[in-house]
């Protein structure tokens, strides 16, 4: 996940909130010689194999609200957005993997055709009839119809509770994350098993800081060791049961829903639609509109939604307020009726 401060890099976005249409960015353009951003520094970490990407929204949403109320079609927008970003700003290649949180049916269905094939949820979104942590991959479908599988791995919410506290110093909660890890590497001392923990993107600015104090104190850790997202699929064994693969399905949460009514999204997709149609899909001020429409599709009440949706109509009218049309003519018809096209 890129670092939030690196959103201070040359040629990448505002900050959030001086223009909401302005929101996101190409690929910045290092002249010859220049000093290495922050985004320079990550890329280059990104080509030697030290991060790994992975695929999510362009904006702060969740996409299970957006499909579930029929937008699909925004939440594919979301990924194709967010991939070519990913593809410019840091030269990654298709991610096939994403950390999606809270996930149902349906969601299921649709990251498995976007080409998505594993996954980290919340622990809270599956069930679990162990007593132990789960804590082994496991096949996910998107219910008994079973359209779709990913395979997916949990992320420990408890663990990540730990890290949420922006006032407890950042050694103290890398410490006691270290020690719940311990503790549900106990359970079963002899198995080879693997956790996923999301750093809250509430911790930030510190959440590249408190990322480092996690690895520090994993170094010399006699029953932890971290690994990339990757190598927990490929190296922590498939949960199994009696020895075939376990298979869960989503169970029912309370589930977040859109900031803004599904109705007014599809308003604003259809007059930015206009506008592309009008001014060609390489307009700067298309560009500006859809990601501004983007933004505004979030579920977080604490995001400034209507700020972004504002933004991206106001785009609109300022494109449509500078049409004119041809000057007014006089046309002359011979004197017989027909019907006359306009």
């Amino acid at each position: 996940q890129i670092d939030p401060a690196a959103r201070e890099g040359r040629g990448l976005a505002r900050a959030p909130g001086t223009d909401p249409a302005a929101h996101g960015s190409d690929a910045p353009a290092r002249p010859d010689g220049a000093t290495p951003g922050p985004i320079d520094a990550l890329r280059d970490r990104v080509e030697a194999g030290d991060l790994e990407v992975v695929a999510s929204s362009y904006g702060p949403a969740s996409l299970g609200p957006l499909v579930r109320a029929r937008l699909g079609d925004e939440a594919r927008r979301q990924l194709d957005a967010a991939r070519q970003v990913q593809h410019a700003v840091l030269g990654a290649t298709d991610a096939t993997s994403m950390v999606t949180g809270e996930i149902d049916g349906p969601l299921v269905v649709h990251l498995d055709r976007r080409g998505l094939r594993r996954v980290v949820v919340d622990s809270k979104s599956v069930s679990s009839s162990s007593r132990f942590t789960p804590a082994r991959p496991f096949t996910l479908t998107d219910g008994r119809e079973r359209r779709a599988a990913l395979l997916a791995a949990t992320a420990d919410r408890d663990l990540e509770s730990l890290l949420a506290d922006g006032h407890v110093p950042t050694g103290v909660r890398a410490a006691q994350l270290v020690a719940g890890g311990t503790v549900t590497a106990l359970e079963q001392p002899a198995l080879e098993r693997g956790i996923g923990v999301v750093v809250p993107t509430g911790v930030a600015p510190d959440g590249a800081q408190l990322v480092r104090a996690i690895e520090d104190a994993l170094q010399s850790h006699p029953l932890l060791s971290p690994v990339r997202l990757e190598e927990l699929f490929d190296k922590v064994p498939q949960q199994t049961d009696r020895g075939k693969p376990v298979t869960k399905s989503p169970q029912a949460t309370p589930a977040p829903e859109l900031t803004e009514e599904p109705g007014d999204l599809r308003s604003a997709r259809a007059r930015v639609s206009s506008l592309r149609t009008l001014a060609g899909p390489e307009s700067d001020l298309v560009r500006r509109a859809e990601r501004s429409l983007l933004l505004a599709e979030s579920g977080d009440p604490d995001h400034p939604t209507r700020r972004y949706l504002d933004g991206a109509l106001g785009v609109v009218r300022q494109a449509v307020a500078k049409v004119e049309g041809p000057p007014q003519q006089t046309v002359t018809l011979i004197g017989r009726r027909a019907n006359v096209p306009v």
